[in-house]
C-alpha cells in the first residue's frame, strides 16, 4: 500500500513537471528528463505492487476462482482511461492553442496537465474507497514462527525456476517495447504517413462516444443473453437502442470532411480492451466451470 501510494505521487510530480511550459532550451531539456526518470520510478512502484494488492483481493478460497475475472476487470478499467486520453489530450491541446496562442509543440503541456488531474482524482479514488480492500492493507504476522515452518526448494526446484523466470523475462521485455512503440513512434508514423482527413463513415471511428455507444451496445448483447429475468432483458435491450440512437444521431450530424490528428489513433487499442473485456471473462468463467 505504501509503495502504490509513494508510486502515485513520484508520478504525479514527473507530470506536473512536464505540464510546466519552459520553452525549448536547456532548463527545458533538463526538466523533461528529470520528468521522464520519475514518471519511470514512479510507475515501477506503483503498478506491480497495486496488481499485487488485486490479487490478495481474492485469496479467500470463497473468491478464488473469480482472480482471473478480477483481474480481466482491472485491465478493462486502466484501458477506460487510455480510451479517453488521447481525445483529451487533442480537446486540450487546441483548447491552448487557442486560447493561449501556443504552438502546437508547446501546446503538449496543457495534455500533461489534464494527467495531473486525473492522478489526483485516483488518489482520491484510492482513499475513499479504502474500506472495500482493507484486507489487503496489512500483512498478518504469524504469532509462532515455529508453527509455520517454510519448505526450502531443492536445487534443482530453484533452478527451474529461475530458468522458467529468465524466459518469462525475455519474452515479456521485447513484446512491450514493441507495444509501446504505441505511444511515440507509431505516432510519429500516423502524423506524417496518414491521411489527416477522414469522409463518410469511417469518421464515425474517430468521435470516442461512437465507439462508447458501440461498447455499450456489446455489453447490451452479452447482458441479454445471460438475463434470467424479463427484466433484465429489458433493461438491456433499452442500452442496446440507446446506443443505436446516439450512432444514428451522431451519423446524421457528421461532416462531410473531418480532420484527424494522429494521437487519436491510440483510442482504437484500448477500445477493443474495454469492448472485448466480456469475452475474456465469459472464456475464464467457462474454464473455471470446467476446473481448469
Amino acid at each position: 500500500s505504501r509503495m502504490v501510494v509513494t508510486g502515485i505521487i513520484i508520478m504525479f510530480v514527473g507530470y506536473l513537471l512536464l505540464s510546466i511550459l519552459l520553452g525549448s532550451e536547456t532548463p527545458a531539456i533538463i526538466a523533461m528528463g528529470a520528468a521522464l526518470i520519475l514518471i519511470s520510478v514512479g510507475t515501477g512502484l506503483f503498478k506491480g505492487n497495486l496488481q499485487v494488492m488485486v490479487g490478495d483481493l481474492y485469496n479467500d478460497p470463497h473468491y478464488a476462482n473469480k482472480r482471473d475475472a478480477g483481474f480481466s476487470l482491472f485491465y478493462m478499467l486502466i484501458n477506460v482511461g487510455a480510451l479517453f486520453a488521447p481525445t483529451a489530450a487533442i480537446y486540450s491541446m487546441e483548447w491552448s492553442q487557442e486560447v493561449f496562442g501556443l504552438t502546437k509543440a508547446e501546446s503538449y503541456h496543457a495534455a500533461f496537465a489534464i494527467a495531473c488531474i486525473s492522478v489526483i482524482i485516483s488518489i482520491l479514488i484510492y482513499y475513499f474507497g479504502k474500506s472495500t480492500f482493507k484486507q489487503v492493507l496489512s500483512v498478518k504476522k504469524v504469532k509462532n514462527q515455529e508453527s509455520a515452518p517454510v519448505e526450502e526448494m531443492s536445487p534443482k526446484e530453484t533452478r527451474e525456476r529461475i530458468i522458467c523466470l529468465v524466459l518469462v523475462f525475455a519474452v515479456v521485455i521485447f513484446f512491450w517495447m514493441a507495444f509501446h512503440q504505441n505511444g511515440l513512434t507509431l505516432t510519429w508514423f500516423a502524423d506524417e504517413f496518414t491521411a489527416t482527413k477522414s469522409t463518410g463513415i469511417e469518421s464515425m471511428a474517430f468521435d470516442v462516444t461512437n465507439l462508447v455507444a458501440i461498447i455499450f451496445m456489446v455489453y447490451g448483447i452479452f447482458g441479454a443473453f445471460q438475463s434470467v429475468t424479463t427484466r433484465a432483458r429489458l433493461i438491456n435491450g433499452v442500452v442496446i437502442a440507446a446506443g443505436i440512437a446516439i450512432l444514428a444521431y451522431n451519423y446524421n450530424q457528421l461532416e462531410p470532411e473531418i480532420s484527424i490528428s494522429a494521437p487519436i489513433f491510440q483510442q482504437f487499442n484500448a477500445c477493443f480492451v474495454v469492448m472485448l473485456t466480456p469475452v475474456s471473462i465469459a472464456l475464464f468463467g467457462w474454464l473455471a466451470k470446467k476446473g481448469k
